[in-house]
């Protein structure tokens, strides 16, 4: 074994061949043909078959592939994902930023909760650190750490430019992620529950005032209860009161 195998790998080679004959065994093959290529080579040809542009789709589905490795809550994310986008988009004259942030939001609300997988206690922080050392296609690294930094901001401290939580990153960037996770925890606010009672909202924006509209196919008393906490922030990042108000449909 040490004549025909690199030495590092000498005492599996049996190990591998035992597992390689079971399979051949079980699937009856009559032939096996080895490649000079390690695994490292197959999930980029994977990669590479399962490549998509940029977009929105594509990152999302990554963030999903990542969500589930780590049992998140799907219903909950996609819903906080759902909402999250629905202000970015209303909101745009407000909070001023580029198109490309959506993908940012999109992947930090799928993601924000991950960080359960570890412990509930300071999850957010436990999030962030996931996030930072994930593999998502489609974000750059510096992408992918501002990723990081607004599903951190979803609970507890305010996203303040100044907070530790922010070092690393350039202002712009820092700023983003002040705007991005104020939206974030408006939005996860408003599922709470984890039941997804909203089933609808509008937004409407005046001189003074945001109002959110909910249309909710049940209960959401703990959803506007927790989403009047967030009003505050929403108000010092945002220069405008928030109003949320909800209807049964």
């Amino acid at each position: 074994r040490r004549q025909r195998f690199d030495s590092r790998r000498a005492d599996i080679v049996v190990a591998g061949a035992v597992i390689l004959e079971t399979v051949a065994n079980h699937l009856s093959l009559q032939a096996v043909t080895a490649v000079d290529r390690g695994l490292r080579h197959g999930v980029l040809v994977e990669l590479m078959r399962r490549s998509r542009p940029a977009t929105n789709g594509g990152i999302a589905e990554a963030a999903t592939v990542l969500g589930r490795r780590f049992y998140f809550d799907e219903n909950h994310a996609r819903q906080v994902s759902r909402l999250a986008l629905v202000l970015f988009d209303k909101l745009a004259a407000l909070h001023k930023l580029p198109p490309t942030s959506r993908l940012l939001l999109d992947a930090a609300a799928l993601l924000h909760d991950i960080g359960n997988s570890v412990s509930y206690q300071k999850h957010h922080r436990h999030t962030q650190y996931l996030i930072e050392n994930a593999d998502i296609p489609g974000l750059a690294d510096r992408e992918r750490s501002v990723v990081a930094r607004i599903a951190r901001f979803h609970r507890r401290s305010a996203p303040d430019v100044y907070h530790a939580g922010m070092a690393g990153l350039s202002t712009s960037e820092a700023r983003t992620v002040r705007k991005l996770a104020t939206l974030l925890r408006v939005a996860d606010s408003l599922d709470r529950s984890h039941h997804q009672p909203v089933r609808g909202m509008r937004v409407s924006v005046s001189d003074s005032v945001v109002v959110i509209s909910l249309k909710t196919k049940a209960p959401a008393d703990l959803e506007l209860w927790d989403v009047a906490h967030e009003a505050t922030l929403f108000s010092r990042v945002f220069r405008k009161r928030l109003r949320v108000e909800a209807a049964r449909s």
